[in-house]
């Protein structure tokens, strides 16, 4: 993604077991998918996953659980009053965070190995 782009997310929640899946990249033949809880970074404890592809510096998505707490925490306290808005933000600081911001980090701050 180049600077200065806008992040495209798509959205799909499952009201049954209220998990949102934000898709950011789809995945392509010889995508190898990591997952890494990233919630307790950024005050979701327990609550947001992050899924990355690190060697190709990929993020492809978040799978957010609990999310009509979740929304009701940044509606409140956060005083977001957008949720694309806010998840983009999300997007984009989770990308700094795994080292995914167009400068090669070998070990994602956020995730430890």
């Amino acid at each position: 993604m180049a600077e200065g782009e806008e992040v495209s997310v798509k959205l799909e929640h499952n009201t049954l077991t209220d998990v949102m899946y934000v898709d950011i990249q789809p995945l392509f033949e010889g995508s190898v998918v990591s997952v890494c809880e990233v919630g307790d970074s950024i005050g979701f404890p327990g609550q947001i996953q992050a899924r990355f592809d690190a060697d190709r510096g990929i993020l492809y998505g978040l799978t957010i659980q609990n999310f009509s707490g979740f929304k009701r925490r940044l509606l409140w306290r956060y005083r977001m009053w957008s949720i694309q808005r806010a998840l983009e933000l999300l997007v984009a600081t989770l990308k700094v965070g795994l080292g995914m911001d167009n400068h090669r980090n070998d070990r994602p701050a956020l995730c430890h190995h």
